[in-house]
């Protein structure tokens, strides 16, 4: 079984409100995505499959006190809102949870061979040896004696922030003279 088969109708509802060209996918480009997202977590140790599945259930769940439903249920409009205060949550948890997520939707996405394309993206894992004629030594304004270095001027400038004795901490008048 898919290991995102019982959370497939959030994931996709996630997934269009994080990557809107996902809302004009057909059944295979469906499959491609999920495809990449699930050999993606199959690196992954199996407790973070586990905790990956159990906060896209409760992102679902909390979707209901802030956004009147499930995420599956809103509107794409609601589902925005709502995954958006999960980002911004006071919750360490639930904002990881949320960049971990989009993350890996991202890489659903991004790493599917038509969107690469599509893209103009030219990198490869190979590196330089791949493209021997974009190597930065290749290239005349790599060579030092093309090359201009300009330094920054480095100026010394007094710290605003910096703690004055003369200045009550709390309430930020002068302390009285002795």
């Amino acid at each position: 079984m898919s290991l995102l088969a019982p959370v497939r109708p959030i994931v996709r509802a996630v997934a269009e409100a994080m990557v809107p060209a996902t809302q004009r996918y057909a059944a295979a480009d469906w499959a491609a995505f999920e495809a990449g997202v699930e050999g993606a977590l199959a690196q992954r140790p199996a407790a973070l499959q586990r905790q990956l599945l159990t906060f896209v259930r409760l992102a679902n769940l909390l979707a209901v006190p802030l956004g009147g439903g499930t995420l599956v249920s809103l509107a794409p409009a609601q589902r925005e809102r709502v995954l958006h205060r999960l980002e911004r949550a006071p919750v360490a948890l639930l904002r990881r949870g949320t960049w971990g997520l989009r993350t890996l939707l991202f890489l659903g996405h991004y790493t599917r061979p038509e969107v690469v394309a599509a893209s103009g993206w030219r990198g490869d894992a190979r590196g330089w040896e791949a493209r021997p004629e974009a190597r930065p030594e290749a290239r005349p304004e790599a060579r030092p004696e093309v090359r201009r270095e300009v330094q920054p001027e480095v100026r010394r400038t007094v710290n605003p922030t910096a703690v004055d004795p003369e200045v009550d901490s709390i309430a930020g008048a002068r302390k009285p003279s002795a």
